[in-house]
């Protein structure tokens, strides 16, 4: 029977403070400041709206929500009300502990200071470790379109003590590299303290390296243009011996690392490495083979080709099914196994994108802008009741975020 997601204590890494209300409280805090820009006031419909800007893949249309979300979120009552309904939320779903960030610049409209904003949302989130006892961390962003990421880097610095974890780089990727900001994060070394950046996601692998290589980060947030080096293996069409080697070379590398690096640091002799990396090799390609073989009673235990086909095909069935690569029994604990004894499926590929057919084409696609499919489109999924998850769903050009099954209103 699959486990209760819920009921299992959980970490929440990254999730936007003002990108996290719920519809109601949204609609209540309009009506409190005399905001009215919303677009309707039901939360229902509210919720939907969300939901469709987040579903247009793209960043900056999006990002659009958050003016709502910021406008209502001016006031100290407002701002603490938010992060405590936070707290709120990650109790209900279960998250033992959580990280927050949010831009502070973008909450002093009507005269608060930068650190009455910060304060303000410190006591939210200790009201409702108190009453809850979800521990918490606030992480503060500077704006990538800004130039004063220095000084919000300071503040994050200061309040270190009060429960500030770390720094962040946030906004449009596209035109605003994180090297520009490389004096922030140099004093963020300086002092020891910590360090996330919003990478990879809009603008490509350059950001990525600069966010590690330039700027230090500890962690990058999303960072899913490196979906694009293991889209180009799930773009084969046809799923048999042939399609097992049609893996990018920085995918292959990766993952070979993946899975003996682990191995070393546990003490295996490198003669059993030798042998055990060409052995995966060889499973892969039995994996793809065109049979549909289930290993009977193994079909929970270890990944047989039939259970493959069905982690690579595009049909409605497998939608969001068998994602573990090598055991079922994860997929099965989760809820996500699928391989009907009587059905075997036989279409694969990418439902979006277009994959060059060439191989320099293919081995230069995750560097180059992705072509689409214009015939193809993404139904949203339903709002859930409670609260509405505005996090973007995962097209064929990025992976879902770990923090997708918390049900907020954008992540």
């Amino acid at each position: 029977m699959p486990i209760d997601l819920r009921a299992l204590p959980k970490v929440l890494l990254h999730e936007h403070l003002d990108g996290g209300l719920r519809p109601a409280t949204v609609i209540a805090l309009a009506s409190a400041c005399n905001y009215g820009g919303l677009p309707t006031d039901n939360p229902e419909e509210l919720g939907q709206w969300f939901h469709r800007g987040a579903n247009k893949g793209s960043l900056p249309e999006y990002l659009e929500g958050f003016a709502h979300t910021i406008a209502v979120m001016q006031t100290r009552d407002a701002i603490e009300r938010v992060a405590f309904e936070f707290i709120e939320d990650m109790y209900h779903d279960g998250v033992v502990y959580a990280e927050s960030r949010f831009a502070p610049c973008f909450h002093t409209r009507l005269g608060l200071t930068p650190e009455a904003v910060v304060q303000a949302a410190l006591d939210g989130f200790h009201r409702g470790e108190q009453k809850y006892g979800v521990r918490w961390g606030l992480i503060i962003c500077a704006m990538r379109n800004e130039t004063d990421s220095l000084e919000w880097a300071e503040m994050a610095i200061d309040f270190r003590y009060r429960g500030v974890v770390g720094f962040d780089l946030a906004g449009e990727e596209a035109g605003y590299p994180p090297k520009k900001h490389v004096e922030a994060f140099r004093a963020i070394q300086a002092a020891n303290f910590y360090s996330t950046l919003h990478a990879g996601e809009a603008f490509g692998i350059a950001s990525i390296w600069q966010a590690l290589q330039l700027c230090g980060a500890h962690r990058l947030g999303h960072a899913t243009r490196l979906w694009r080096f293991h889209k180009l293996h799930h773009s084969s069409e046809d799923l048999d011996w042939l399609s097992a080697v049609r893996v990018h070379p920085v995918n292959d590398v990766l993952s070979k690392l993946a899975l003996a690096v682990p191995l070393a640091c546990l003490g295996f002799p490198l003669s059993a490495l030798a042998g055990y990396v060409p052995f995966l090799t060889f499973y892969a390609i039995l994996l793809r083979a065109n049979v549909s073989w289930s290993f009977g009673p193994l079909r929970y235990v270890i990944a047989s080709p039939l259970f493959h086909r069905w982690h690579h095909t595009i049909e409605d069935q497998g939608h969001d099914k068998n994602f573990a690569p090598l055991f079922p029994f994860v997929d099965f604990l989760f809820g996500t196994f699928y391989m009907p004894r009587l059905h075997r499926p036989e279409r694969f590929g990418t439902t979006r994108t277009v994959v060059p057919e060439t191989f320099i084409g293919q081995l230069m696609f995750p560097f180059r802008k992705q072509s689409y499919r214009a015939d193809v489109s993404s139904a949203a999924p339903t709002p859930a009741a409670r609260t509405v998850p505005l996090h973007r769903r995962c097209d064929d050009d990025e992976q879902p975020y770990a923090s997708e099954g918390i049900e907020r209103v954008v992540g």
